[in-house]
Order: structure tokens, then sequence, then C-alpha cells
């Protein structure tokens, strides 16, 4: 990882506190130009207003791809942690070339 990255807990940014908009909050907080959302965002998410605050709206349908995880079956949909601890140095390739 790079050792300018800051990691932020989401009590650490000040919002409203309303469901409904807390991520436009959170893409407010960091003046985000683009959002990537998973396909079921299409049920919950006003995209009307992202495009007030033109903010680029991506619903993306993910498709896992495998790699060998250490302990047994292949569990798709975990974290980048669990491909990062499977491959080590291999992940970024993996990665790049997925």
């Amino acid at each position: 990882l790079d050792n300018n990255v800051k990691i932020y807990k989401s009590s650490d940014i000040a919002t409203l506190n309303s469901k409904k908009n807390l991520i436009l909050e959170y893409c407010d907080y960091f003046k985000c130009t683009t959002y990537i959302s998973g396909p079921l965002g299409q049920n919950y998410i006003d995209i009307n207003d992202f495009n007030k605050r033109g903010i680029k709206l991506i619903f993306d349908d993910y498709v896992p791809k495998y790699y060998k995880q250490i302990n047994g079956n292949f569990l798709e949909r975990m974290t980048i942690f669990d491909l990062i601890f499977n491959l080590g140095k291999e992940s970024r390739n993996f990665i790049e070339n997925s």
C-alpha cells in the first residue's frame, strides 16, 4: 500500500446521519467525481441527486475472478485483503491482468 494513503472511519466524517443521503455526504466530503456501486444500488440510489452534484454514477456488476486461496475451496466476493494474503506479491499482476 502507498504510505501516503489515509484511512478514514465513518465516525471521523461529519454527516447529517441521513441514511438516504449518506453516500452523497461522503462523496461531498471527499470531493468525488465518480461513485461506483454494485447493481443493487439501483434499488435505493437516486441518480438525479448524483447528477445534480456532477458525480458520475456507475453501477458495476462485478464478476469474481478465481484465484488460489490457501484454505480450500474458492470463496468469492472476499475483500482485497483476501487476495493480497493469498497471492502476496502476485496480487498486483493478478489485478492488472484480470
